[in-house]
């Protein structure tokens, strides 16, 4: 499949006209209905039937047009499949119509039917090409942590005196910090004489997973509090050397399990240690990170093409620590051009920073960059709120005029024409995390989604699942299946999907070399996996 590099995208504020201009255009054209079948007049007395269902069929046919892969051609193959997709699709929207529909039910809720579901089988036996919006820290099942992790007996947990919080890190017995009172986990499953129920009780730690999610987290504030202490207990374990690269290795399997070819992933950049409490740099870390990624990428030849990583911040972190860590971002970016993508802010948004408050730090890392002839493209996360006209959804302006290259998120800005405008004219990717933005209280069904918004209006997107493993799941495949049952009946066909999955490559951080590779060996990939799918269909009938 030839790769088609995106349109060179002007990096000036003074585009705004331009992309405001062409919006406009396209809207006038839409409404430039011709004579013939002209909209209905309110002083209009009577009309014929012929002449409504002309008009309707009409205004039907602009709003087909419009949406995303409307004019993205199929195989006869794909044809084919899509025709045994869409029967599952039409059979289970049937089955839901009075009955609790996976989409509108909250995740916790509605996982066990979305897992019986042939269309969510369907779903998965289809390579979905790259997850653009992970982070490091919750990508791997929490069940092979327990298993793998806590039973190492090097490692070791306390509980803050003063916060009250857990932690885990592994370390030689007389080489723990003395700030805490550290007890191994191993012995400590012992005594309590119940493995079971003690598992049983890290899981449930290290997850946001309970019975009654409307119950136990009644506010945003309350499900992020429990959201960040679950992924700080994994952060310890993950950043000892060992299972650092067990950890990884794990995580780019169970996207290959998945059918996910490619992955970047957002890090904060924690200090890797060794078992005897040495700390390494955040240069070893990466290189660490490349040799992982390059060992997996080379013992999965044809179903995986790689990784890149995104620097992080926090966004409570004042601005001198953001232009830190800017300035280092842009020397990692310099020895590890193939694996360092960009910079980002993450963690929630709402209480953080607004991205106006490091303007200075970016100014002048760009004017670093500028110096050293090296471009630290954005990934920001912007516009992951409830809120209007405040200075958290004001992040979406900024990123824009930011110049970033994707939107984490993005949930507000279908709220904003003129950010929605911009993000299409520049061909500016939104990360778009379904359940995420449910199980974080932005949604409560998923009908409502502003994706579905996106989708109708061509506005670019990608699918991906952001912290996976804390809602005990991995890979795409939950999220493409809230997508695709909940945006669009008849209408969000496999040419929908199709487009989602190039979008993918096509807005990842890789080179157009790499999305040309990335790409020839997808598409093998997606001709087998229809292939198999008809078959499969013709062999039932």
């Amino acid at each position: 499949m030839p790769f088609q590099p995106l349109a060179a995208r002007s990096r000036q504020l003074s585009s705004s006209a331009t992309a405001l201009t062409v919006a406009a255009a396209a809207m006038l054209a839409l409404l430039a209905v011709s004579a013939s079948a002209r909209p209905l007049q309110r002083s209009r007395p009577s009309i014929s039937k012929n002449e409504y269902m002309a008009q309707r069929g009409n205004l039907l046919q602009f709003e087909a047009e419009m949406r995303t892969a409307a004019d993205l051609p199929l195989t006869s193959l794909e044809q084919s499949a899509n025709q045994i997709l869409m029967q599952l699709k039409d059979a289970e929207l049937a089955k839901y119509r009075h009955a609790d529909f996976p989409p509108s039910l909250h995740f916790f809720s509605g996982k066990h039917l979305i897992s019986d579901s042939p269309v969510m089988n369907f779903l998965q036996a289809l390579p979905k090409g790259g997850a653009l919006h992970l982070h490091s820290v919750s990508m791997v099942r929490i069940d092979w942590i327990i298993e793998t992790a806590t039973y190492d007996p090097t490692l070791y947990s306390c509980f803050n005196t003063t916060s009250g919080a857990q932690s885990f890190r592994f370390s030689a017995a007389t080489k723990l910090p003395s700030t805490c009172n550290w007890v191994n986990v191993v012995a400590w499953r012992q005594a309590s004489g119940n493995a079971t129920a003690f598992d049983a009780q890290l899981f449930q730690n290290m997850t946001v997973l309970v019975d009654d999610p409307v119950q136990a987290y009644p506010t945003q504030d309350i499900v992020w509090q429990k959201f960040q202490s679950a992924l700080s207990l994994v952060d310890g374990m993950v950043a000892y050397i060992p299972y650092f690269i067990a950890y990884t290795t794990r995580a780019m399997q169970e996207l290959v399990d998945d059918n996910v070819q490619y992955a970047e992933f957002r890090t904060t950049l924690t200090p890797l240690y060794d078992i005897n409490g040495n700390v390494y740099s955040s240069a070893y870390q990466m290189e660490l990170l490349q040799q992982i990624i390059a060992n997996f990428t080379a013992a999965h030849p044809t179903t995986f093409f790689g990784g890149k990583a995104i620097i992080c911040g926090i966004r409570s972190f004042e601005p001198p620590v953001i232009g830190e860590l800017l300035n280092e971002t842009l020397v990692l970016r310099q020895q590890f051009p193939d694996l360092v993508a960009g910079f980002d802010l993450v963690s929630q948004e709402d209480p953080g920073y607004p991205l106006i408050e490091f303007l200075d730090q970016f100014l002048t890392s760009q004017q670093s960059q500028q110096a050293a002839g090296v471009t630290i493209p954005y990934f920001f996360h912007a516009g992951e709120t409830n809120w209007i006209d405040q200075d958290v959804d004001d992040n979406l302006f900024d990123a824009v005029l930011l110049n970033t290259t994707r939107i984490g998120h993005g949930f507000a800005v279908a709220k904003h024409p003129i950010v929605s405008s911009l993000v299409t004219s520049r061909q500016i990717a939104i990360e778009v995390c379904p359940i995420s933005n449910q199980v974080l209280k932005l949604v409560d069904d998923l009908r409502n989604h502003p994706g579905a918004l996106y989708l109708e209006q061509n506005i670019p997107i990608v699918i991906s699942s952001d912290d996976p493993s804390v809602w005990d799941i991995s890979g795409l495949s939950y999220d493409f299946y809230e997508a695709f049952m909940g945006w669009g009946g008849d209408v969000l066909d496999i040419k929908t999907i199709k487009q989602l999955i190039i979008n993918s490559i096509q807005f990842s951080a890789m080179s157009d070399a790499e999305k040309q590779a990335a790409f020839d060996l997808w598409n093998p990939l997606w001709v087998s996996a229809l292939q198999q799918l008809v078959a499969a269909a013709n062999k039932e009938l």
